[in-house]
């Protein structure tokens, strides 16, 4: 009987020990994702290419990892846009011209940070 107590009691630590590393682990990836400034904005009247990692979608690129449509309107979108965003929670509109936006959006749990950047050409 003893030795089915010890069994229970190793597993129970074994479990403490994963959920203390992974709140570690997701503590260091939000500082990780407030503190890196990403090589945003505009090239020769585009936006810049994705990087290789597979968090980034852009309707400039051709590879299929980060393709995706382009959004249909006319300017008066982009600022209508720029204006919700600037309602929401956890947000904050870094760069907005007449036709580019960079808005960021924080994650209430750990504030990850996700950028959005828009361009009307």
């Amino acid at each position: 009987m003893d030795f089915l107590k010890y069994i229970g009691l190793a597993i129970f630590i074994v479990i403490a020990l994963v959920v203390v590393f992974m709140c570690v682990r997701m503590a260091t990836l939000g500082f990780e994702s407030r503190s890196v400034k990403p090589n945003l904005g505009l090239v020769d009247g585009r936006l810049k290419t994705c990087p290789d990692s597979p968090n980034c979608v852009n309707s400039y690129a051709d590879d299929e990892p980060h393709a995706v449509e382009s959004i249909q309107g006319d300017i008066a979108s982009l600022v209508g846009l720029a204006q919700h965003i600037k309602s929401l929670e956890n947000t904050e509109l870094v760069n907005q011209t007449d036709n580019y936006l960079h808005a960021t959006f924080h994650s209430k749990l750990i504030s990850f940070v996700d950028d959005l950047e828009l361009y009307y050409d």
